[in-house]
């Protein structure tokens, strides 16, 4: 007896030593991207002319938008098929999901072209294209092994497309090689490397033409309020820019940009909260229902607020010495430390709904994450815009902190709601006590 009680501790501590590495390379396969991502934006606001930046932003929000749509209604999807498939199955539904995303994108060129055309750059077309192609690959080849929870093998390709491209432009910067169109090139390059290891990894084989219908309308009826709820999202982000650059020139939207590359860094803990939040919730809204799924989501939430409320603290206290160090004490965007305040305070917001709509994704309500996502675009189009165009760069994150303040209030009103709902219902006891 002692040995099956010993033989169960240790099983239990096994479990939980993998639990423990599966997370930590979560947050770590994370933090590589966004890391690569934040070192890719000082590369470019510190060697590209703010001008250039300004449209390298313009041309970057439409791209990602675009990567938005194509995560909602393929990579989100394969997340769900693939993690309750075995490998063989993964495979099968990875070949699927790498096929619909090739045909996704031809509906993308046109787009691209005219944005590239509007702004007087039809020449970056080409480069903008392909390095969108490359990238959406990657990305749902990388999320393919996230569906088996294989982080730590998602590591390597994710650090040579992140860390790579940031690790080519400095190089490219350094030896005064830098272009808009190099940029974009970078990008495919590192994107085309980086799918080509991780689909070594995977070795995705097709499957039937049957089964494939069967995913294509499975992948869009999962798939279509995420779709709605990102695009949204998208959207309403990208209206800051864009409004910005309209209104007052590129400068002015690599302005924006600056102050918000600084709040990205906070991005590895968003997301790593919400990768814990959305099955917690999932498994104990079946337990204990929505009650418990909220204390479910309460735990990981608060740990994610710890972790980031010290850098937000610093951000809010010294702005001007965080932004002379990202930029450079002579950098013109030292100046910028009200617009940086503002921002910080919407991110506080912004992640209050990150968690939220992770929990509502969680218990199988996405049509209200998008109800949340809706307040905020009315706000965004009611507020913000106005503000962008009459205070620039100030009125823009002044806007963005209404925007997330908007969300995070129309989110806690319908799990409000929903608990309220909760409790107006007989529970299972009382309603078989007829007797």
């Amino acid at each position: 007896m002692r040995g099956g009680l010993a033989g169960r501790h240790l099983s239990a501590a096994a479990n939980r030593a993998r639990e423990v590495g599966r997370t930590s390379w979560s947050f770590a396969d994370q933090g590589v991207v966004s890391l690569g991502n934040f070192l890719t934006q000082i590369v470019l606001v510190r060697f590209l002319l703010p001008s250039q930046y300004g449209v390298f932003v313009l041309f970057f929000s439409v791209m990602v938008l675009l990567n938005n749509c194509q995560s909602s209604i393929v990579t989100y999807p394969l997340s769900v098929h693939g993690s309750a498939s075995d490998l063989r199955g993964l495979r099968k539904i990875t070949a699927f999901s790498l096929a619909l995303t090739a045909a996704i994108a031809l509906p993308q060129i046109p787009i691209v072209f005219g944005v590239a055309v509007f702004l007087k750059h039809s020449e970056l077309t080409l480069a903008i294209v392909v390095a969108l192609g490359c990238w959406q690959l990657q990305e749902t080849l990388r999320r393919a092994l996230m569906a088996h929870l294989r982080h730590r093998a998602a590591f390597p390709g994710d650090a040579l497309s992140y860390c790579g491209q940031a690790a080519v432009l400095w190089y490219l910067a350094a030896h005064g090689a830098l272009s808009l169109e190099a940029v974009f090139e970078v990008i495919a390059a590192t994107s085309l490397v980086a799918a080509t290891v991780q689909a070594a990894q995977l070795r995705p084989a097709p499957g039937s033409i049957r089964d494939s219908l069967g995913l294509l309308r499975s992948y869009w009826r999962l798939g279509k309020w995420n779709l709605a709820t990102n695009a949204t999202d998208a959207a309403v982000s990208a209206s800051f820019p864009w409004t910005l650059g309209l209104a007052q020139g590129p400068a002015e939207a690599a302005a924006f940009q600056t102050v918000s590359n600084l709040l990205r860094v906070s991005h590895p803990v968003t997301f790593g909260v919400g990768n814990l939040v959305v099955p917690a919730a999932s498994r104990e809204r079946r337990e204990s229902g929505i009650r418990g799924a909220v204390r479910s989501a309460w735990r990981p939430g608060a740990f994610g607020a710890l972790l980031l409320l010290p850098y937000f603290a610093v951000l809010l206290i010294w702005p001007r010495w965080a932004l002379s160090l990202a930029y450079g004490h002579g950098s013109g965007y030292v100046g910028l430390t009200a617009a940086l305040r503002w921002f910080v305070l919407a991110y506080v917001f912004s992640y209050l709904f990150s968690v939220m709509g992770a929990f509502l994704n969680g218990i199988g309500h996405p049509s209200k994450l998008f109800v949340g996502e809706v307040g905020g675009a009315v706000c965004a189009l009611a507020a913000g815009i106005p503000l962008t165009m009459r205070y620039g760069v100030l009125g823009a994150c002044l806007g963005f902190f209404l925007v997330c303040l908007a969300r995070m209030a129309t989110a806690s009103a319908l799990v409000g709601r929903l608990l309220h709902s909760e409790r107006a219902e007989p529970s299972p006891l009382v309603q078989g006590t007829g007797r």
